[in-house]
C-alpha cells in the first residue's frame, strides 16, 4: 500500500507542477482545457486558479481509480498541441530552433504521460 501511495504522490507532484509550468511541459494548459477535462469526466469543479483544478481532477480521478482515462483526456491535449507545433514548424523555418525546443519539451512530456498512466 505505501508504494501504491508513493507512486501516487509523484504522479501528484507531476500533475500540480509540471504540467501547469509551460517552460517544463512544452505548452500551456489552461484552466478552460483542464475545466473541459473535469466536465467530460462528469466532475464538477469550480473554475479557479490551474493549480487548483488540477489538484482537484487528480485528486477525483485518483479516488476513483480514474487515472488512465484523466491521462488519455491529457494526451489527447498535448498530441493535439505536437501536431500543431510542427505545422507552425514547417510555415516558419527560422523559428525552427525555439519551436523544436517545444516540441521536444512536448514530446516528453507526452512520454511522461504514457507512464504515469500505467499507475492509475
Amino acid at each position: 500500500m505505501k508504494k501504491n501511495q508513493e507512486g501516487l504522490g509523484q504522479i501528484s507532484r507531476f500533475y500540480q507542477t509540471e504540467l501547469l509550468s509551460s517552460e517544463e511541459c512544452g505548452i500551456f494548459l489552461t484552466n478552460i482545457e483542464i475545466a473541459e477535462i473535469a466536465v467530460s469526466m462528469n466532475y464538477e469543479i469550480t473554475l479557479t486558479s490551474n493549480e487548483f483544478i488540477l489538484a482537484e481532477l487528480f485528486k477525483m480521478a485518483s479516488a476513483e481509480n480514474r487515472l488512465d482515462e484523466l491521462n488519455n483526456k491529457l494526451l489527447v491535449i498535448f498530441e493535439d498541441r505536437l501536431i500543431e507545433y510542427n505545422k507552425v514548424k514547417k510555415i516558419f523555418p527560422k523559428a525552427s530552433k525555439p519551436i523544436s525546443t517545444w516540441i521536444e519539451k512536448c514530446q516528453k512530456t507526452i512520454n511522461k504521460i504514457k507512464v504515469g498512466g500505467t499507475h492509475g
